[in-house]
This record gives structure tokens, C-alpha cells and sequence, in this order.
């Protein structure tokens, strides 16, 4: 039986130098260890492998100050869903002082009970 316990929201918060500035713990728990002392957007994007472009993504958000529409991918030995927006302050502001990820674990194997319970 399957069983994870997550709290919501899963936050990761980025500076424009692509720093993490902001982590709450549920976002270690989806991610799992870092291989560093702490989490980095380069490691993330490594451990990626290619399946999505988060560095990209993220210059989006600063550059355009758009949002980037939920995308699932394979993070090791998990899927996970990724939802980057920029966060404005102002509208009238040239500049996007921070980009929000927020992230979700999606089980790739849901058992009848699982997906009934999700349904009601």
C-alpha cells in the first residue's frame, strides 16, 4: 500500500541570481536529499536529466513575468508537477523581485482505492 503524507503547499521560492531563498520542508520531502548542504536550483535542474528546463523556465517567469503552466516530469524515482509563477508586486514594476515553484508529487501508481478515494 502506497502512503504519502505531504503537507501543501510544497513552496520554493528563487531570487533572480537563481538563488533558493525560500524552502519549506514539505518541498524536502517531494525533492528528497540533497547531495549538497542544501538544495540549489543547478542541482535541481541536474537531477532533472533533461526532462524539463527548469533554468529556462525560471528566466521566463523574471523576464516575460509569466507564469509557466503546470508540468509533469520525472524526477528520479518520482513524477512530480511543476508550477512556476512570477510574483508582482506592483503592477506598474519593471522588475519581478522573486519566482514561486510550487510543486507536487504525483503517484504513478494509484490503487482503485486510491483513485475512488480521490474522486469523492
Amino acid at each position: 500500500e502506497l502512503e504519502r503524507v505531504i503537507e501543501y503547499p510544497v513552496l520554493i521560492a528563487v531570487d533572480d541570481y537563481k538563488n533558493i531563498t525560500i524552502k519549506n520542508q514539505a518541498a524536502d520531502k517531494v525533492l528528497g536529499e540533497s547531495q549538497m548542504e542544501q538544495w540549489t536550483v543547478s542541482e535541481i535542474q541536474q537531477r532533472l536529466k533533461g526532462t524539463f528546463n527548469l533554468e529556462a523556465a525560471i528566466d521566463t517567469c523574471f523576464q516575460q513575468r509569466l507564469q509557466i503552466d503546470p508540468v509533469d516530469v520525472n524526477f528520479e524515482e518520482k513524477k512530480i508537477r511543476f508550477f512556476i509563477s512570477p510574483v508582482v508586486i506592483l503592477k506598474k514594476s519593471i522588475t519581478v523581485p522573486m519566482v514561486v515553484i510550487l510543486l507536487e508529487d504525483i503517484l504513478r501508481d494509484t490503487t482503485p482505492a486510491q483513485v475512488s478515494q480521490g474522486s469523492s
